[in-house]
């Protein structure tokens, strides 16, 4: 890890900041939030069953009783999913169905752990700040980002080095 250096907007391979004609096609932000929307659904469809079958009461009277383990299972599930398929595969299942891939920034690699942990950690932390609102604006700004980026990359992928282009 000692090879990492975060790219910033004039290391482009083109060094204007805005993509080589030479790199592959980047995905378009549409294809990131319908992936990130099916990797979601992928969790919340299982936590929402088990949600279910530990609620008890009726109406406004609905009180949901998971078990203590469970908020920390899911989080770490999610992690290992989402690290272990970028790191190993540069795609989760989403980005396969979408038809989109991680990669690194220059040589357009697999990312690999390291980068692929990065990549994941710095939206998980915003996530887990105790202030409410922030909890929710600062992991939506990460993702943001791409939005602005002439290279479409979020905070989180700039932090890790990494890029989202077309499979």
């Amino acid at each position: 890890m000692s090879d990492y250096f975060p790219p910033t907007s004039s290391d482009s391979p083109t060094g204007s900041g805005s993509p080589s004609h030479h790199d592959a096609p980047l995905a378009r932000i549409g294809q990131r939030v319908v992936a990130r929307i099916i990797d979601g659904l992928i969790f919340a469809v299982p936590l929402t069953i088990l949600s279910v079958q530990h609620s008890t009461g009726t109406g406004k009277d609905v009180k949901v009783n998971l078990p203590g383990w469970v908020p920390w299972a899911f989080l770490a599930a999610t992690a290992a999913y989402e690290i272990f398929c970028i790191a190993v595969w540069g795609q989760t299942i989403g980005k396969r169905v979408m038809k989109i891939r991680v990669v690194r920034f220059f040589d357009e690699t697999v990312p690999g752990f390291a980068y692929a942990t990065m990549r994941h950690l710095l939206p998980a932390i915003c996530g887990a700040i105790p202030v409410p609102v922030l909890s929710y604006v600062l992991p939506i700004a990460v993702y943001a980002r791409a939005f602005s980026d002439p290279n479409r990359q979020g905070f989180h992928d700039k932090v890790a080095g990494t890029k989202v282009v077309l499979a």
